[in-house]
This record gives structure tokens, sequence and C-alpha cells, in this order.
């Protein structure tokens, strides 16, 4: 900051001694569109139409609230995003209060604006006030956290940090009505030079940085100290989860180091000034850190220590990966698990509910297509999660249900495709969980699943079985078996019969046991001759699912069931 920029107070000075000696005069002439060149800066704002800021709301206060009693948003005005702001207002009642005052109580008007810093760095505000009045600075919007106010002095000052992109309210506030009141004010970043940070990125689980802190710009600071010195923040993403190591050996003068959480903004979440209690100046620290979520690493100096560091940074304890203790389930539909509620694997998901009891699964699509999986955890509280970039477990889906209630989710896959399946629950009353995975073509298979081989071959017999469904080409009653397969890719299969000892009768539905019929046959006719036994060909698509209906014509006997591709 240099006094180039001071020529602007000069011609403040003047202006609020002139309003000091003549406030009823001067200041009634430069309410309006006549108002002098010194006060230009008011805009209309001074007006006494009902309407200051001419916006179509009565109180002026921009939020669209008639009365003025805070219930909308506070903002006045938005003064952008410069670093160097000069601007003018004034204060009157049919503002309304906003802000009960943040270093004393100030019932009387408000007017509040709001910034967007364009650099990381410093600021200086500074309210020149024609009345004692009040300010404040809030981080954020209108209800935000307090960073600094002022009240009742010539002029107010305000120094606080701003982050790059974040916004800042200012509340420019009264004790009582004074009636119309005058201000200025001035926003202007401290230092010259703008944040440098991130100054680079950390990569991996163990790296490392050298650099000086000579000439830096001072972003950072905390309780450990660096509040004075200039510092260089790493942006650092963790890989995975776990303990990281932080520390300056090497490094030539009194450092301190940070951990601030996001990027070159937020919160300090660990610092350190002196290693082994003071035994030497350099700093070390180690943190908690999750995987993903970006951290901004600091290398500072105790008061305004500056000079050559050395920053490294490793893992020393990660947490278990998702797959480290998953089961691995058959590559086929349908699969199927099933545990005690007793058999808890320990919670790694945090993703889909609050359960306090977790298994997770790995399971690799057969086919392309689209799938269910679902989960029984009657009669307790459960829920399941489909992470479908597999291990990495940041691509899911979820859902939850009451007790009682199957969670059902309906996903698209590749095959060779590497799912996680992740169940969680509440073992309130005991019982068997079960985890089913099947295709989506309708719904589950009827009977006897014979999965998604090829060829696949089946055999059994009808005799004793009941009759419980018929076909279109059905001619009498007869006893039926129910076999289920899905096709392994998009293609055309067909559906034999032949060695069968009895004259057999088939039919074929999607999905589940009350799916539509896709065909149905009684006999084969092959080489000019009619055979007794049942063909069908079909064209499926990858995942899709049928039930298999061998039946008789007028009677039972034993079957032989061949699917093959054609």
């Amino acid at each position: 900051m240099t006094w180039a920029k001071g020529l602007l107070y000069t011609p403040l000075v003047r202006f609020f001694s002139l309003n000091s000696m003549c406030l009823a005069a001067v200041c009634a002439a430069g309410c309006g569109p006549d108002r002098p060149p010194g006060l230009e800066g008011f805009g209309d704002i001074g007006g006494t139409d009902g309407d200051p800021t001419g916006d179509g709301d009565p109180t002026g206060d921009g939020d669209g609230d008639p009365t003025g009693d805070g219930d909308g948003d506070c903002v006045d005005v938005d003064l952008g995003s410069d670093p160097e702001v000069y601007f003018g207002a004034v204060i009157e009642a049919g503002l309304g209060s906003d802000h009960d005052g943040e270093c004393v109580v100030s019932p009387g008007p408000d007017y509040s604006a709001i910034w967007t810093a364009p650099f990381t760095a410093p600021y200086r505000l500074t309210m020149y006030p024609d009345i004692p009045a009040a300010m404040s600075v809030l981080q954020g919007a209108c209800g935000g956290p307090s960073l600094g106010c002022t009240a009742f002095n010539f002029p107010n000052t305000v120094d606080f940090n701003a982050v790059a992109g974040e916004r800042y309210t200012f509340v420019f506030d009264t004790d009582i009505d004074y009636g119309p009141t005058y201000f200025d004010m001035w926003l202007y970043p401290v230092d010259d030079e703008p944040s440098d940070c991130p100054f680079g990125e950390l990569f991996g689980t163990h790296d490392g940085r050298f650099g000086s802190t000579l000439g830096t710009s001072n972003d950072f600071g905390s309780q450990c100290g660096g509040d004075g010195a200039g510092d260089h923040g790493y942006l650092f993403v963790p890989p995975v989860t776990g303990l990281y190591e932080f520390h300056t050996f090497g490094s030539d003068y009194d450092t301190v180091l940070e951990v601030v959480q996001g990027e070159c903004g937020g919160p300090v979440i660990a610092c350190n000034d002196d290693a082994f209690d003071g035994m030497t100046v350099e700093s070390q620290l180690t943190v908690e850190l999750s995987a993903g979520q970006a951290y901004t690493i600091v290398a500072d100096g105790f008061g305004a220590s500056v000079g050559n560091y050395e920053l490294t940074m490793q893992l020393i304890d990660d947490q278990p990966g998702l797959c480290d203790d998953a089961q691995v389930l058959a590559s086929m539909v349908p699969v199927m698990a099933e545990w005690p509620v007793e058999s808890d694997a320990g919670n790694q998901y945090f993703g889909c509910s609050f359960a306090s009891s977790e298994r997770r699964f790995v399971w690799t699509a057969p086919a392309d297509g689209l799938y269910r999986a679902s989960q029984d955890a009657t009669p307790n509280f459960s829920g399941l999660a489909v992470l479908l970039d597999g291990c990495n477990g940041q691509d899911g889906m979820c859902a939850t249900t009451i007790p009682g209630e199957e969670p059902t989710l309906v996903f698209d896959a590749a095959a060779g495709q590497e799912i996680v399946f992740v169940s969680e629950w509440d073992p309130e009353a005991p019982g068997l969980i079960t985890l089913t995975v099947e295709a989506e073509g309708g719904g589950s298979g009827c009977g006897q699943s014979l999965g998604s081989e090829l060829p696949a071959v089946a055999s059994g017999t009808t005799l004793g079985a009941g009759n419980d469904s018929e076909g279109s080409c059905s001619f009498d009653g007869a006893p039926e078996a129910e076999l289920s397969w899905t096709a392994p890719a998009n293609g055309s299969y067909l559906f034999s019969l032949e060695g069968s000892n009895y004259d057999t009768l088939m039919y074929i539905r999607d999905g589940g046991c009350d799916g539509p019929e896709l065909a149905c046959n009684d006999d084969t006719i092959t080489d000019q001759m009619v055979d007794l036994w049942s063909s069908i060909p079909l064209d499926l698509s990858a995942g899709q699912t049928v039930s298999i209906f061998v039946d008789g014509y007028n009677g039972s006997g034993s079957y032989e069931l061949s699917i093959t591709e054609l």
C-alpha cells in the first residue's frame, strides 16, 4: 500500500468537514439531480420519491421486502469484484434494520453491500460517515460469521483476509434513526501483490518440495503463527483416505506448518510451529485426510521469519479399501448371497445410509445389459449401494427403505464391468440378510435357474409335477417343469427338447413366471417329418432372462432340454 492511493483521502476530508459545518444546506443540495460533483458517488439514492433506489422496492434494500423487516435478502447493492472500490450511499429509515449490530447494538437503519474477492489477499475497508455509525464485514451472505467490526470512529476501518472467488457482505449501520446518513466507503488490498496460492501441488502418497518464502505474499496464518510471514501454499488432493505426515525438516528458518481445508481458503484443520515439543524450530504434524478432498498445505514462518524450506509429505497409515475384505460373487445372473445379521465386516462406505453394520461384495457383469440388485433384511432397516466404478467407490447409487421393504436398484453394466455392492443394515432383530442380483428382463426367472452358460443343458421329469401354467399352443392340461436362463449376449438361441421320451410342449415367457409369452411350440418339423419333441428359436438381448416351461401335449415324462446359440 502506497500513499499514491491516499490521494483519494484528501477530498474526503474536505467533504466531511463541509458536511460538519453545513449539513442542512450543502447536504440537502447534494441529494438530487443537481448535487455537487463531490457527491456523485451517491447516485440518485438520496431522492425522496418513496423508492430511493428506483428498483420498485420502497424500502430501498433490494430484497423485495416492502416492510423492511429483514425477512428477505439484506443486500442493497452488489459491488462486483474489482480489487479497489470507492462507493457512496445514504442510510435512511426506509431501508429498515436487517442487522442488530456486531460490535454494538444498532437497531437503526442499515445499508448492506456484497462484494466478490478477485484474488486472495488482505483487504482494508474504510467508512467515512457524516454521523457516528458502525461497520462490519461478514463472510458470505447476510447471516455469515463476522470477520471484523468497528463503531463510532472517523473513519471506521476493518482489515480482513479475503479468498479469491468468495463473497463478503459489508454492513453500514446506525444505532438510531438520525435521518438520512451519508457515507463513503473505500475498499482496497493492503498488499499490492496478489496471492501466489496455490504455488504448486503435491501428488500421490509420498512427495516433497523445495522453495523459498523470501519476497512471497502473506496469505495464511493460524494459532501456531504465520500471520506476519510470507508463505507458500500447495494444493493436495489425497488419493486415499488415511493419516498423513508433513514436516519441514531441513529448512533454514523458524517454520510453521498449516493444513487448510479447501483450495487456498478455508478453516485451518491442523498446524504446528516447533516439532518434538519445541526441540527444533522446524515443524511436523500428522492429520487425517479424506480421499478426493482438496487441502492446502502451507509452508509458513513464525513471526516474520522467512527463508528456504523443505516440505515433505507421506502417508503413514491408510484406511482399508472398500474391496480389501469384500466377498467375490460369481459372474452370473441370478446370483445370491446370504448371511446372518451378526456378520458385520465393518463400516468402510459412508455414502448411502447411517446403518451400523455393513458387508461388501464384488461382482463382474457377465454381459452387456440391464440388471437389478435387491436386498431383503426383514424386519430390520437396510440400505443398498451399487458402486458402478467398482472399488474406487465414487460413482454410486443408493436405496434405503423402511423395515420390511426391500431396497432395489436397477443399473446398466457392460460385460466385464466390475461392480461393488455395499449392504448396510441395523441389527435390531435376529435373522438373515439376502442380496440378489439378476437380469432386468421382466422380472426374475421362474423355477430352476440355468444361469447364463452356453450351451446350457437340463434333464428331469414332469411326472408328479403340478399343472400350474398353460401356453398358447397347449391342447390339454398336463404337468410342467419351470426353468429360467439369461442370455449372455445379444443373439439368436435355440431351445430344444430333443431326446425327451414323451410328446412334449414348450412355451417361453419373458422374465418371470407371469411374464409375456414370447413363443409356444408343440412339435418340431424336420426333413418333412414331424417329431414329437418341441423346439423354439428366439432372438434375445444380453442380460435378458426368460422362463422356460417344459409341458406335455396330453401327458408327462422325462425331458432333455438344451440351449444353444444359432
